[in-house]
């Protein structure tokens, strides 16, 4: 399957060459070649049926799914030409569009996404302009059936249902790796059933009905402990007579075979350093952070929730001062300029032209600001990760839909059955009636139902290895926990001491207030010169890791807007005051919240954070109708584009109470 259309299965063949207006439900486990069968069916379509690209629908459950798709249909294609047309996009994009195209202002303002996705059901349902961009679409691909729940199998099914007759449907999915549990709304028809149960169980409903293809042949490895757990371990998933604690026992132990000889031996850090394209995974986002620290000034990729999405650099860095519209001679001279040695000029001018072209000659910085600005930027202007090389250190849940060589699965402690089976056995003394029975058989229930997504992340992070998959254990962070509001992690290593680890580097940390701003960087105290270095040292630094720490400064100067803020500044910096970047109010009260927390009242805050590093840099963009643009210095506040660090770090973190 490297090379595209070749060695296609049968099954997979008659899916790629089936009609447009043809309708399937496609049960594909992992490796299956699941997204090479619909980027090849998307590039029949177009290029051999003569679909139009902007009729095909392409809806996914997460972002990091819609990337693999948008990188993956350029092996196939003959004429990448028609790939932008396509609409790829995640199900609560595709509900925002809806609302902000077909909808009042009042839309605009829904902040809870169950809220959302209802508003944009009932538009399938009853507007007509929705129903006049349905009926221009010729095939709807719904990816990851089994992680939409609730009121999205409620959207889904009212989409299909509106959709004419001869616009066809492909949907995909996996009931073994459904890992996102019931996120749903109780007022749902479908309240706990995923799309794939929906439409198993109402599917004398659909005219034309679905025909079901299942895909079974493994591609993604050749290596026969590793098919045990792509097929043996699907096998116990979707079995239906199999008692759950039973079922992860026999699961474990099928994953834990593959690395048996090895499993005496201690993961450690440095076994980490030297497997540089290799995913770490790991359960929980807070061990992520806790064993990405140990790397300290080694390279590291990091794809973790909360991140910002990473933009190009030489984006920040070419058109910092632009003015509005660039022709090809000017950017071709400011990229060389800047950007010295970098060699995809070309490439990166047709893209700018393919999605910011005014003209055949001249692109518009404006309007690729607002296309880099949005919450789904072009593939194209993006960096995989956070980091520039080196292991990439992820959550199971940030990992699905991708694959390394080798993956380093990190297993949480083997949870006891002991005291939930003695429990339910002790019932037998007592009465069916009696409330007790009741009460404890909705905790055994639901705890069994957790074991068994517990059971399904442990399947989908043991198979995205394509050669070798290391096993090592997750260390158990006490009282790992997050911010209410931001969903900062932070855990408490002792309760003996008021101390925290705490994470540092979502994005919104560092915002372009706290790197460009005149309110920060006043220009009597040589702000402009200071930014401009910074920007300079951001670019510099892109390829690099830096030590960097934070440090709280009481007094801003001349400026008393703030009482106190965080500046970020090389760890090794002598000078008083040479901010880098100034954090924002968040993260402030984020501390404060921690701090509360932990201290059970009013604490004081460190006056030092140590152990964050920088990792890369990402272009940070502000559109056009963006307040902030007008506390910033004239040429960022012109271009709105400019860079930032991106940094990394788990430090521990002391409090004092107040008092």
């Amino acid at each position: 399957m490297e090379e595209a259309g070749l060695n296609w299965s049968e099954t997979q063949f008659n899916l790629i060459n089936s009609s447009c207006s043809s309708r399937h439900i496609v049960e594909a486990g992992p490796g299956t070649g699941k997204t090479e069968t619909v980027c090849a069916r998307i590039q029949t379509l177009v290029e051999l049926q003569g679909i139009e690209a902007n009729s095909i629908l392409v809806l996914s459950f997460t972002n990091s799914a819609v990337d693999e798709l948008r990188t993956r249909i350029k092996k196939f294609a003959r004429n990448a030409s028609f790939i932008p047309a396509i609409r790829i996009t995640t199900l609560d994009r595709f509900a925002f569009s809806l609302r902000t195209g077909f909808s009042d202002g009042k839309a605009m303002k829904l902040d809870d996404y169950d809220d959302s996705m209802e508003l944009a059901s009932n538009l399938i349902l009853n507007d007509f302009s929705v129903r006049d961009f349905l009926s221009s679409l010729s095939h709807v691909f719904v990816d990851e059936a089994q992680d939409i729940t609730g009121v999205r199998t409620d959207t889904i099914l009212n989409l299909i249902f509106r959709l004419p007759e001869d616009c066809g449907v492909t949907v995909l999915g996996d009931s073994a790796q459904a890992i996102y549990g019931f996120s749903h709304n109780d007022e749902s028809p479908f309240p706990g059933d995923t799309l794939l149960e929906a439409l198993r169980k109402y599917e004398n409903a659909f005219n034309p009905s679905f025909s079901k293809v299942e895909l079974t042949e493994i591609y993604r490895t050749s290596d026969s402990k590793l098919l045990d757990v792509f097929t043996q371990g699907r096998t116990l998933l979707i079995s239906d007579d199999i008692p759950i604690d039973e079922l992860y026992k026999e699961l474990r132990g099928i994953i834990e075979d593959v690395d048996r000889e090895s499993k005496d031996e201690d993961f450690n850090i440095d076994k980490a350093k030297a497997l540089k394209d290799a995913f770490l995974i790991f359960r929980s986002k807070a061990s992520a952070l806790s064993t990405q620290a140990l790397m300290q000034d080694h390279p590291r990729r990091l794809r973790l929730s909360g991140f910002p999405i990473p933009l190009k650099p030489w984006i920040g860095r070419v058109f910092w001062d632009s003015e509005d519209l660039i022709s090809r001679d000017e950017f071709f001279e400011k990229y060389e300029k800047r950007c010295g040695g970098e060699v995809e000029i070309e490439e990166n001018w047709n893209a700018l032209l393919a999605h910011a072209g005014r003209d055949n000659n001249r692109i518009s910085v404006s309007r690729l600001n607002t296309l880099l600005s949005s919450n789904n930027p072009p593939r194209i202007f993006q960096e995989d990760d956070v980091g520039f090389e080196g292991p990439i250190f992820s959550t199971i849940h940030r990992s699905k839909g991708r694959e390394a060589n080798e993956v380093v699965l990190f297993l949480p402690s083997n949870p006891s059955w002991a005291r939930e089976m003695l429990e339910q056995i002790a019932l037998d003394e007592y009465s069916e009636d009696d409330p007790r029975v009741e009460k404890v058989n909705e905790i055994f229930a639901k705890r069994m139902s957790e074991r068994f997504e517990e059971a399904r992340i442990l399947f989908v992070g043991a198979t995205r290895a394509k050669q070798r998959l290391h096993l090592a254990s997750e260390s158990n962070l006490t009282g790992s926990l997050h911010t209410f509001k931001t969903r900062r992690v932070f855990s408490r290593p002792s309760t003996k001491m008021m101390m925290s680890r705490v994470e540092i580097g979502l994005d919104l940390d560092i915002t372009a207030e706290g790197l460009v701003s005149m309110q920060y960087f006043p220009e009597k105290q040589h702000g402009w010169s200071n930014i401009w270095e910074n920007q300079k040292q951001f670019w510099d630094n892109r390829n690099k890791v830096i030590k960097l720490r934070a440090r709280q400064v009481k007094s801003l100067k001349e400026n008393s807007f703030r009482n106190f803020a965080f500046i970020l500044e090389n760890a090794t910096g002598e000078s008083e005051y040479f901010p880098l970047a100034f954090f924002d109010k968040r993260f402030d009260y984020d501390l404060m919240e921690i701090g509360r927390a932990i201290g059970k009242g009013r604490v004081k805050l460190p006056s030092e954070i140590t152990e964050i590093y920088s990792i890369g840099a990402t272009t940070v963009a502000l559109s056009t109708s963006n307040e902030v643009r007008s506390k910033l210095h004239p040429e960022w506040r012109r271009s709105g584009f400019m860079l930032k660090p991106l940094i990394v770090g788990f430090p521990p973190l002391v409090f004092e109470r107040k008092g």
